[in-house]
């Protein structure tokens, strides 16, 4: 649910910048074999320099800070000539700063390192990437599972339940590369993306220099992508996607193989196929592309017999009414980390629990947990004891931590979500509903024939409607009109502000036809407070209205139009009450 919902969102960015028909142009050429030779000039496009920066800032990892002590917050701040002009100089002469290395300790006490670049270099790394990705999508192999849009954990999962089920594949070949981000050769991979297409030796350059970039306390890396960098999961599927064709080419021998990132099953149908596949898988993978397994983690599983282990869950094979059936489970590990970060997640509940503003939003993050949850193992068949058994003990944990502050007999609110979608008879922490672990149903994994073209406008209908404001040409006049002097996240969001004001200005509801005769007013006049919710897009003669102060008048030309909607009558309240409309 959260790979799709990202992927989502990501299809509206291009979107809003006007770059989705330009990348479905790259993803038809791939199909065709074309040949990439002037990638740089997508690159360097400012609409695309723009996207990079919307893509980003609210992901997970803006925050974070490089050496330098930025985050995403120095590039929101940046005139957005300058943002412009100091993304094309890194690109026309790259030279990457220096990677901060941080550890995060894993369950089993071992530490995952990650790097966190600078914020021009992610910028220039999603650039990068937003360009390469149609490009390289139509090359991998249908059953690479792992960051590629159209497909998810779900659907590996489906892969291979049905391979288990429908081909009585019943012998796994459960092999573990040894390190494999750190272990990537760095010459193989620039081959592979040559063998591919991308022939343009300049952004080759600058990709080798990304894979070079000093680590502090580590030096300058001769192999592997540091985890946590925007294009290492694409650069992943490249150095893997050799591995799944080549296995693709065994399939005579009646094996199939699902992938999500280097976390890979092959099922085959005999045991001596099985042995005879994982010696030679083992041998293909040291001698083409320099990676070694784990002869601890790599082993043969009778699922007749034995568990085997894949995203997050186990399954083995039972027999229910003389007939063999998958049956599938939350793994050990996997149960254990959802009640540490639930129960993490209650205590920072807690302690926001007088503050009913940041207590509400961190039950919505709670809230998320849980439904994250239940979208993600709901394909495993036993998820239903699975998490009933887990909500014995968050439920408790819920009743220990709210003793007296817990209630059961709210107002209930109809169109609240979790209300709809976990009923009505649920606790709530200060008027606000708690969804319960429990309350899951099972999905049966249904995998999909035909894969979600992402790049593909009739594919995307499938599951994924254009925006009505793409076919408003005023979209893109305002994009090559941009407020250079103003910051980059002002320009961001007045872009937003227009998709969200459905290319209408606001108070008189017109249609925006003309750019001379938009104008922007903000409600608080701060330096920095350039949010969506700040910015309004009127015309000319409200903001003349607005600057003169003359509020009576613009209620009146507001009441003259028939039909006002509630959205309109309110922003008159808001006129009325605050009186502080001030333009930019």
């Amino acid at each position: 649910m959260g790979e799709e919902k990202t992927k989502i969102v990501q299809l509206r960015n291009n979107e809003y910048y006007c770059m989705q028909e330009e990348f479905d142009v790259l993803n038809k050429r791939s199909k065709n074999k074309y040949v990439f030779h002037d990638l740089m000039k997508y690159i360097n496009e400012d609409t695309n320099i723009r996207l990079a920066y919307r893509n980003i800032k609210n992901n997970g990892g803006s925050k974070a800070r490089g050496l330098s002590g930025n985050n995403m917050d120095f590039i929101s701040k940046m005139k957005l000539y300058k943002y412009l002009k100091k993304i094309k100089e890194q690109l026309d002469n790259y030279k990457p700063s220096m990677i901060k290395r941080v550890g995060i300790p894993k369950s089993n006490g071992k530490i995952r390192y990650l790097g966190i670049k600078e914020p021009i270099d992610k910028i220039v790394e999603q650039a990068i990437y937003q360009v390469l990705n149609p490009i390289l999508i139509p090359k991998f192999h249908n059953n690479s599972n792992g960051f590629i849009e159209g497909r998810s954990c779900s659907r590996a999962i489906s892969q291979m339940t049905n391979y288990i089920i429908k081909e009585k594949l019943y012998y796994v070949v459960d092999i573990d590369i040894k390190g494999f981000f750190d272990n990537i050769d760095h010459g193989k991979l620039l081959k592979q993306l040559w063998q591919l297409g991308i022939r343009d030796k300049n952004l080759l350059s600058i990709i080798s220099k990304m894979l070079k970039a000093e680590v502090k306390g580590v030096g300058i890396p001769n192999k592997g992508t540091p985890q946590g960098g925007i294009l290492s999961p694409l650069l992943a599927n490249v150095v893997l996607n050799e591995l799944d064709w080549w296995l693709d080419s065994k399939k005579n021998k009646g094996i199939r193989c699902v992938r999500y990132a280097d976390d890979f099953k092959i099922l085959c149908p005999t045991y001596q196929i099985a042995s005879d596949m994982l010696d030679k898988t083992t041998i293909w993978l040291k001698k083409r592309l320099k990676l070694e397994v784990s002869e601890e983690k790599t082993k043969i599983v009778n699922l007749k017999k034995t568990n085997s282990y894949f995203l997050g869950l186990r399954f083995k094979l039972k027999k229910h009414k003389g007939k063999l059936k998958v049956v599938s489970n939350m793994t050990d590990k996997a149960i254990k980390n959802t009640t540490d970060k639930l129960k993490k997640q209650i205590r920072i509940v807690k302690k926001s629990k007088w503050n009913k503003k940041k207590c509400k939003e961190e039950i919505d993050k709670y809230n998320s947990m849980v439904i994250g949850t239940h979208g993600y193992y709901s394909k495993a068949t036993n998820i239903l004891s699975n998490l009933h058994k887990l909500g014995i003990i968050i439920n408790a944990y819920i009743n220990k931590n709210f003793l007296g502050v817990l209630t059961f007999n709210e107002d209930i609110d109809e169109d609240n979500f979790v209300v709809k979608t976990y009923g009505k008879k649920i606790p709530y922490i200060r008027g606000k509903p708690l969804a319960l672990i429990e309350k899951v149903k099972y999905q049966e994994p249904k995998y999909k024939g035909d894969k979600i073209d992402y790049y593909d406008s009739k594919s995307r209908d499938k599951f994924y409607k254009e925006l009505k404001i793409k076919k408003l040409y005023m979209t893109e006049v305002i994009l090559k009109n941009p407020y250079l002097n103003k910051t980059v996240e002002f320009n961001d969001n007045v872009i937003s502000k227009f998709c969200g004001q459905l290319g209408k200005y606001a108070f008189t509801n017109k249609m925006i036809l003309d750019i001379s005769n938009l104008k922007i007013v903000k409600r608080e006049n701060t330096p920095f407070n350039n949010k969506y919710d700040n910015i309004i897009l009127v015309e000319k003669k409200v903001k003349e209205l607005i600057e003169k102060k003359e509020v009576d008048d613009l209620i009146e030309m507001i009441r003259l139009k028939k039909g006002l909607t509630s959205k309109q009558l309110e922003e008159i309240n808001i006129i009325r009450k605050e009186n502080n409309l001030l333009t930019i």
